[in-house]
């Protein structure tokens, strides 16, 4: 697995996390607020597609919001929030309906 450490906004410390695995991104991670900290995840499967992603929306470190995508989708098809605070999904808060096609 290869790494590279990007400083996104020449302030000297690398704010963008880039995984690679078989040379195709598998993870990345960004430090949204310049607090040193990653905040939110974006997860890729074998071919680079997005998957999954997760963010640190109270600053307390771990995610505690994840975002679940279908192939190739901009949206995601599930949202999840944690919202007591004890690091696991308690709350849904949307779920995109794919549209059915009528066989005959």
């Amino acid at each position: 697995m290869a790494q590279v450490l990007e400083d996104i906004d020449a302030q000297g410390t690398p704010r963008k996390q880039l995984m690679y695995s078989a040379g195709v991104l598998s993870r990345s991670g960004f430090d949204t607020d310049s607090n040193g900290q990653i905040d939110q995840w974006l997860c890729h499967d074998a071919v680079g597609t997005l998957v999954q992603a997760k963010y640190d929306q109270n600053g307390d470190g771990p995610p505690d919001q994840w975002e679940y995508f279908a192939a190739g989708s901009q949206e995601p098809d599930k949202v999840e929030r944690d919202t007591d605070g004890d690091g696991k999904a308690d709350a849904v808060v949307q779920k995109r309906s794919r549209p059915t096609r009528n066989r005959r």
